[in-house]
């Protein structure tokens, strides 16, 4: 499942699982370019949402894609949940 392609966006994300039976275990794999990729856990994923600056300063990107990223670590946290049903997905105040 691909969440942002290099044709439309300066990143290329997708959802990285390994076989797991741990929701926490899965990864949302970010490419900025084929030299620079970064592996985001999960829990990860919900920290960057709150701490925006942590996420800038670790991908070494500007605060316009820190918004682009926001948008599909959403989309991996909400597929993620709905994969393990365990927590439903709601909407925070943090994104």
């Amino acid at each position: 499942m691909s969440y942002s392609r290099w044709i439309s966006s300066d990143f290329y994300t997708y959802w990285k699982s390994p076989v797991t039976s741990n929701k926490l275990d899965n990864v949302l794999a970010c490419h900025i370019d084929l030299a620079d990729t970064h592996e985001l856990t999960y829990r990860q994923c919900k920290e960057y949402l709150v701490d925006q600056e942590a996420l800038k300063i670790r991908l070494g990107i500007n605060t316009e894609g820190v918004e682009e990223l926001r948008v599909y670590m959403k989309r991996f946290i909400k597929d993620v949940d709905q994969e393990f049903d365990d927590i439903p997905h709601t909407e925070s105040p943090y994104g």
